[in-house]
């Protein structure tokens, strides 16, 4: 569970005001198959918070195709 709390943390740090690049490459590495800032444009323009989208990545209810496109399934 701690981990699932660092993701959501730095999220919401990349959502806000940005990540370090050690930061960027510890949550690129944590979310495989999401390009980040397309993740991040994602969320802003559907107004998910950082804690419900990494809940419905989890879920497996949020996801990135080959193409990189983000979706939520339902």
């Amino acid at each position: 569970m701690a981990f699932q709390f660092e993701q959501i943390n730095l999220l919401e740090k990349h959502l806000t005001e940005g990540l370090s690049g050690d930061e960027f490459r510890l949550l690129s590495e944590n979310l495989v198959g999401f390009e980040l800032n397309s993740l991040a444009n994602w969320l802003r323009s559907h107004r998910y918070k950082a804690s419900e989208a990494i809940t419905l990545i989890h879920k497996g209810e949020i996801v990135s195709d080959y193409a990189k496109t983000i979706s939520l399934k339902g």
